[in-house]
């Protein structure tokens, strides 16, 4: 059975990491196959009503994935998969295959227990508390030793284990940065918020319209933000800039471009653009300058600083 898998969805950023301990990044790998592939009617019954809407089912199976490069083999992925029908963004008829839009260890015996673990991950992510290569370093071979049964089994390995090895990141470059990173339990309080407003949201949901809440910053903050959440298109850096495409506030796509870049601050520029870039695909929070000659430019510094800010929280 022919599958896809979306390089840029849940199912590569958090579920493939954590039961599996693996995850693609390139084109190629997206084409797999699902081997020995068994119809599971009892399992497809049992979803949820839009689930099975969406042509959403159940098979049972071994996932087979090209490595990076093609003549190393494959990953062979042998679980419960839950197979939709093909995406309506894969344009080229050979590429219209079923996509995998979630993969269960064979030996899972508490899937509701499972399945709240991957969604407390996903939130992570958003967040940029962990990052993908971290879920597989860290938290696949805790997993798989039985350590994660709920979500605070992965905050006490984040806490114990993955926080004490990371480098420590330097966020006072300027005077305005200081500024920012004073004006921390504003930023955590106005991000919380944004999360709550948009909390289960997922399926075509996920594309929803842009949201956004005023940033209270300190006064030496030179100019005004607001916090933003959105659906990421597509990002990249040119011209000394960040530019992100968004679905924004109209439900219309727009390319926000970052202030140019100073040498001194080039920290904030990369970082954000590598956040950035983990979101294609899916939802992210980035800051937007809404001072009058500055109204709509992505906010690469305070969206920097907030991001580490998370990430150390």
């Amino acid at each position: 059975m022919k599958v896809f898998i979306n390089q840029y969805g849940h199912i590569n950023k958090s579920v493939l990491p954590l039961r599996f301990g693996i995850s693609i990044n390139q084109a190629h790998q997206s084409f797999a196959n699902l081997n020995e592939a068994e119809f599971d009617n009892t399992g497809t019954e049992n979803q949820r009503k839009d689930e099975i809407a969406r042509g959403n089912k159940h098979y049972l199976g071994t996932l087979s994935i090209n490595k990076e490069n093609k003549n190393d083999g494959y990953y062979q992925c042998k679980g419960r998969f839950v197979i939709a029908p093909p995406s309506k963004y894969l344009i080229r008829e050979r590429e219209k295959r079923d996509v995998v839009v979630t993969a269960l260890r064979p030996e899972i015996e508490n899937l509701k227990s499972d399945i709240a673990t991957t969604k407390h991950l996903e939130g992570m992510l958003k967040k940029n508390r962990i990052t993908t290569e971290e879920i597989v370093k860290f938290l696949h071979p805790a997993y798989l030793d039985g350590r994660i049964i709920e979500s605070n089994d992965i905050e006490e390995i984040l806490a114990d284990e993955i926080k004490p090895v990371r480098q420590k990141t330097d966020n006072q470059s300027s005077s305005s940065d200081k500024g920012i990173i004073e004006s921390a339990p504003e930023i955590f309080v106005t991000i919380g918020a944004l999360d709550d407003d948009t909390d289960g949201v997922d399926g075509d949901e996920n594309k929803g319209p842009l949201v956004f809440k005023p940033l209270t910053l300190k006064s030496s903050t030179k100019f005004s933000y607001v916090m933003a959440e959105a659906y990421v298109v597509d990002t990249g850096q040119k011209n000394d800039r960040v530019w992100v495409t968004v679905i924004n506030s109209k439900s219309e796509k727009q390319t926000l471009e970052s202030f140019s870049m100073r040498s001194h601050l080039s920290q904030h520029h990369n970082r954000t653009a590598e956040y950035l870039k983990t979101r294609i695909g899916d939802r992210a929070f980035f800051a937007i300058c809404v001072s009058e000659k500055y109204n709509g430019v992505l906010a690469e510094s305070v969206t920097s600083i907030a991001l580490d800010l998370m990430r150390d929280s």
